[in-house]
């Protein structure tokens, strides 16, 4: 397999080879990884046959990388990226692979499952800000947007393509078998890591002070500092985080809100939808060479996604199910667009010497906003947006016409109010000119 581009000069397009030996190391590792998670998932839920120890896989994955980047970011501005993804990776395959064979036995106890699952977790979040920090050395600025196109293209092909192949592969194969795909796509990544090399930065060395817990909070400290000192940044930082906290609710709530009024088979088809237009908008962005505005496309997806998850509030809308196809494969088309251009922003904003830290601070947060809204919208549907549109009371009466009544009704008026303040986000940012200089700065 040979990469040739043209349009570039012998060296820029030897850099672009390089990436995408990796990159398609990383989409074959991604496909192998996937389907052992959806496995996994499968048979814990049959072994223990509840859905809170299935939820609390979710947390297990999730939260590791929260308290975990900081230490990441300072790994990654100090020993070689390669190297951090290789022992990275390596460690997130021997949690699985033990994982695996615990499952085996029928009294595996739901710590180790969770245990297990966060180790493998804690070793995948060093890899994620070596992997966006070697890109940027990797490829040209010219082709950076396109380079994070072409990740979130891997990203999107491994979630469209595992759920389908596991459902089947699992019953042929079991998890023995679909774990041992996963160690051969891995082997496969790790081979591509050993052979190639990536281009390092000449002051990466390793800080002659011993590491120490105030030294890490130090570095974390630095890495807010530098965003705080940048309006622009900051702004975009807190936008995305509206974003990822979007984000979570949607990935709580969508399911519970089709099953109210569709069959399990009209599910299967709309998250095939989803993950159609989340390819569709990858491609995009991979094409798209030199856009004239990257914060632009991300102000305006926010606001196209708040106003279709606006509609959903309206009950006659959310019901008709070719609406709702066109509205979720849409709000899916964007998603690569806002988060391939977020990331173009930083790549091209941030010193190459410090965007380890910087990338780790600003992920954590990221992700923190996306962790808590996780974990409160499961409560506010429950608790406060579902009883009071089953309930009998003079002001349900009053907006039932407009946003119905009944079960699912709850849910889809919280993600309506999702929808409202992601457009209030997108307002208030066209507004802020700190965000909109961030274009001018960029050489395109």
């Amino acid at each position: 397999m040979i990469f040739k581009l043209k349009g570039f000069s012998s060296n820029a397009s030897n850099q672009i080879s390089l990436f995408l030996w990796v990159w398609f190391g990383q989409l074959i590792s991604n496909v192998g990884t996937q389907l052992t998670l959806f496995a996994l998932g499968v048979v814990v839920y049959q072994h223990s046959q509840s859905v809170t120890q299935f939820a609390g896989m979710t947390l297990a994955i999730y939260l590791p990388p929260i308290l975990l980047t900081p230490l990441a970011g300072y790994l990654t501005d100090r020993y070689p990226r390669r190297w951090i993804m290789i022992l990275s990776d390596t460690g997130s395959m021997a949690g699985i692979l033990i994982l695996s064979g615990l499952l085996q036995w029928e009294n595996t106890a739901s710590w180790q499952v969770y245990g297990l699952l966060g180790f493998s977790s804690a070793c995948n979040s060093f890899h994620v800000p070596a992997y966006l920090a070697a890109t940027t050395l990797m490829v040209p600025k010219t082709f950076l947007s396109r380079a994070n196109g072409l990740v979130l293209v891997s990203h999107s092909l491994a979630q469209l393509s595992a759920p389908f192949a596991a459902g089947w592969l699992i019953l042929s194969l079991g998890l023995p078998g679909l774990v041992l795909l996963d160690c051969l796509s891995f082997l496969f990544m790790l081979i591509i890591l050993i052979t190639v090399r990536f281009p390092e930065i000449t002051n990466t060395k390793p800080s002659s002070s011993h590491f120490s817990y105030y030294l890490l909070v130090n570095e974390t400290i630095k890495g807010w500092q530098y965003i705080r000192q940048r309006p622009g940044l900051l702004a975009l930082l807190l936008l995305m985080g509206m974003v990822y906290a979007t984000l979570g609710v949607t990935e709580v709530l969508f399911t519970p809100l089709i099953l109210s009024f569709a069959t399990a088979k009209e599910l299967g088809f709309l998250l095939s939808m989803a993950g159609g237009g989340w390819l569709v908008g990858s491609l995009i962005v991979s094409l798209w060479r030199n856009p004239p505005s990257f914060v632009l496309p991300i102000i305006g997806g926010i606001a196209l996604q708040g106003w279709l998850l606006w509609g959903v509030g309206v009950d006659g809308i959310v019901k008709s199910f070719p609406i709702f196809i066109i509205g979720i494969f849409s709000y899916s088309l964007v998603c690569p667009i806002i988060l391939g251009f977020s990331q173009t922003i930083w790549q091209k904003q941030v010193e190459v010497s410090v965007q380890g830290q910087v990338f780790a601070t600003r992920l954590a947060i990221e992700w923190s906003f996306r962790l808590f809204a996780l974990g409160l919208a499961g409560w506010l549907a429950d608790s406060v947006f579902e009883p009071f549109f089953q309930g009998d009371h003079w002001l349900l009466d009053q907006v039932a016409w407009l946003l119905g009544r009944g079960a699912g009704r709850g849910i889809a008026y919280l993600l309506s109010v999702m929808g409202f303040l992601n457009l209030l986000a997108a307002i208030a940012s066209y507004r802020y000119s700190p965000l909109l200089k961030l274009d001018r700065q960029i050489s395109h």
